[in-house]
């Protein structure tokens, strides 16, 4: 599957901030805006959690996502590092996305790949992102090959893959650590559709510049830092920091991609 890169905000809470977003893109730009809510399993099911004041009311989701739009990646990023009942809930986050879900992205470690191609029959118009995290990361003992090779577990059934050590609470990116996952996927990938996240905002989109500098078509992804407080959940998603965040990402990436 051919991948466009995007440009990723998390936790939006309106299709107006969709809308607002998507207007720093351009139909004529290879570039997707990934607008994000974030759902957690406990949230999910009523089990009492300091995520909720994050997650939307599940009735919301689906008035967030009230359309499916050109440039924008409808997107829920379901959290569940234990991996309990990941069938039922995957099939509940897409009944709560709505008609106008793109993408579920999978905040978890390894998560059972016959699951999901089980899930993709159900719902073929639902991709997946699988967040490659520091729990993911150490289980592969942090070795590029042994990372490659479970990533081959999921060839057909996840679309995209997303670097991403932060855990939502905005711990700096850091390109040295991530190069030689990155190099290894795209390598070996015809067509890869690899992210790389890790608190990034207004003030730090530029970590991210190293691994633009080499990889062009490399999407990104924000959230703890575009938060007021500058954590997830130290405060509701600021349109400020937003919007001067995805402006500046943009540039970036039109800055390595001259055909843009």
């Amino acid at each position: 599957m051919h991948a466009l890169p995007y440009i990723g905000v998390c936790d939006v809470s309106s299709l107006e901030q969709i809308l607002l977003l998507r207007d720093h893109f351009r139909p004529f730009e290879p570039l997707f805006l990934k607008a994000g809510v974030t759902m957690t399993r406990k949230v999910l099911w009523g089990i009492p959690s300091e995520w909720k004041k994050v997650c939307p009311p599940k009735r919301h989701i689906a008035k967030i996502f009230a359309a499916r739009l050109d440039l924008v990646l409808n997107t829920v990023h379901y959290a569940d590092y234990d991996g309990v009942d990941l069938e039922p809930s995957l099939e509940r986050v897409a009944r709560l996305g709505g008609p106008h879900l793109n993408l579920i992205q999978l905040d978890m470690v390894w998560p059972d790949p016959s699951v999901l191609e089980r899930f993709r029959k159900k719902y073929p118009a639902v991709n997946f992102i699988l967040q490659i995290g520091g729990k993911a990361l150490a289980e592969v003992g942090e070795n590029p090959l042994r990372m490659w090779g479970a990533v081959r577990s999921y060839d057909g059934i996840v679309s995209r893959l997303l670097l991403d050590k932060s855990g939502g609470k905005g711990r700096a990116l850091d390109p040295r650590s991530l190069v030689r996952f990155v190099d290894i996927l795209y390598e070996r990938m015809d067509e890869p559709g690899v992210g790389v996240a890790g608190g990034l905002g207004p003030d730090t989109y530029r970590l991210a510049e190293p691994l633009f500098a080499m990889y062009p078509r490399l999407s990104v992804d924000a959230q703890g830092k575009l938060h007021e407080g500058g954590s997830t959940l130290a405060g509701p998603l600021s349109m400020e920091y937003a919007e001067e965040y995805v402006l500046r990402s943009v540039e970036l990436h039109k800055r390595y991609n001259t055909m843009s």
